[in-house]
């Protein structure tokens, strides 16, 4: 066959053809650079709770650098930040993580104290270093001054555990418990003792060591949980101010109470900043681990309540001026004519109105008088080493101390 020589028409048809033929396989590149990030979109937070290792989602990395990459694609691409949400959470908790030394894809709550006892370290010290470094952000902290104190009563209640998993011992403290159980429950019924003090009395002896291993890390995944729901807010207020916070709203991020809380933050009035810090912190107790606490509280019939009240009366807040529940909030009988106050406290921590109320009266005015009279003792306190203060917050370093405020609380009013 004999070919026709190629015209300028039909070299302009090739080059035509070429191009679209090309501008197709582009097209195709961008359409499955596209599908991949589509990977991240519409994720549901499966790790919410913060109880399982790592972060929201399994699917999503936890570096903050590739996270970075994905949700610009996303922004690029004028994607809906709804369907970003949950990869737009994961970064700044991922920026969070890394600041504070924290490895997000390793941390998992129900390992055990120990094996936390770095990350729990390393939560607290960020908190508090941004609040020196940040002024406005009081509810950080606020949990950085107290941290120390939550970390050392883990500590303690694993010491618990231990001694539990010894079998003299544990067969020792169950007739011990009995005991009091059939003295104690019938006083405690008849002078209409709470369901909490009960609880203890009637099922001390049931506690056993997974039952400890179980609960503390309960309260471990609580404080992962509220670093990770409060930290991304943290990190997007520093690092891109307002319109942070605006793309976590435009995200489903924020609800109302959240929305005002930062608002107030960003005003710079002084009044404004603290009530936006306080909004936070009501976030934290009640949405953050409102649940979880409860999870707590009814854990295997009355144990869980036990567990709970057990570590209320033994709280000692390491914030200074603050008076732990036993001696603010002390349980007190009417026997006869007298009136007699207990080292008990009359609430249970796991309770939300309860602990609350206990915040509201005595960590947050504490908190306030401390940033506002006292600065020097305030900066001090926040720049203390927490591993240090976490030493010093144990139990038997505050033996003396624990003892003296049981004695404090023990009152006898004669009507």
């Amino acid at each position: 066959m004999i070919r026709k020589p190629l015209t300028r028409r039909d070299f302009a048809r090739t080059v035509m053809v070429g191009s679209v033929a090309l501008g197709s396989a582009m097209a195709v590149g961008t359409t499955a650079s596209a599908r991949e990030v589509d990977r991240y979109l519409d994720l549901a937070a499966v790790n919410a709770d913060a109880e399982a290792a790592g972060g929201l989602h399994p699917a999503l990395p936890s570096d903050s650098a590739k996270l970075r990459v994905l949700l610009d694609e996303a922004r690029s691409a004028g994607v809906d930040p709804r369907r970003y949400q949950v990869l737009l959470k994961q970064y700044w908790l991922a920026v969070g993580t890394e600041s504070a030394g924290i490895d997000l894809a390793s941390w998992t709550p129900f390992d055990g104290v120990h094996a936390n006892l770095g990350n729990l370290t390393d939560t607290f010290a960020f908190y508090e270093r941004l609040q020196l470094e940040h002024s406005e952000l009081q509810w950080a902290g606020m949990g950085g001054m107290v941290g120390p104190a939550f970390a050392a009563g883990l500590l303690d209640v694993d010491f618990g555990r231990v001694v539990l998993n010894i079998r003299a011992i544990s067969d020792a403290m169950a007739v011990v418990w009995r005991e009091l159980d059939r003295v104690g429950t019938p006083i405690a019924q008849s002078i209409a003792a709470p369901e909490d003090l009960q609880a203890l009395l009637q099922v001390g002896h049931e506690i056993r060591p997974e039952d400890v291993m179980w609960f503390q890390g309960k309260v471990i995944a609580m404080s992962k949980h509220i670093f990770s729901d409060l930290i991304p807010m943290h990190m997007a207020w520093i690092h891109n101010g307002a319109d942070g916070i605006g793309e976590l709203d435009r995200a489903g991020l924020l609800d109302e109470n959240a929305r005002i809380a930062w608002r107030n933050i960003a005003s710079g009035n002084p009044e404004a900043v603290f009530d936006g810090n306080v909004r936070l912190l009501r976030r934290e107790q009640y949405q953050s681990v409102g649940d979880q606490w409860d999870e707590a509280k009814n854990y295997r019939g009355s144990v869980g309540r036990a567990l709970t009240y057990l570590t209320t009366f033994a709280a000692s807040p390491s914030m200074p001026g603050v008076i732990p529940p036993r001696e603010s909030d002390s349980l007190e009988f009417q026997v006869g004519a007298a009136r007699i106050a207990t080292p008990l406290p009359d609430f249970n921590w796991a309770d939300r109105d309860g602990r609350w109320i206990y915040i509201t009266n005595q960590l947050l005015p504490v908190y306030r008088d401390l940033m506002n009279d006292q600065p020097v003792l305030w900066r001090e306190t926040l720049s203390a080493p927490v591993s240090q203060r976490i030493a010093g917050q144990g139990m038997i370093a505050q033996l003396p101390e624990l003892l003296r405020s049981m004695l404090s609380a023990v009152k006898i009013d004669w009507n």
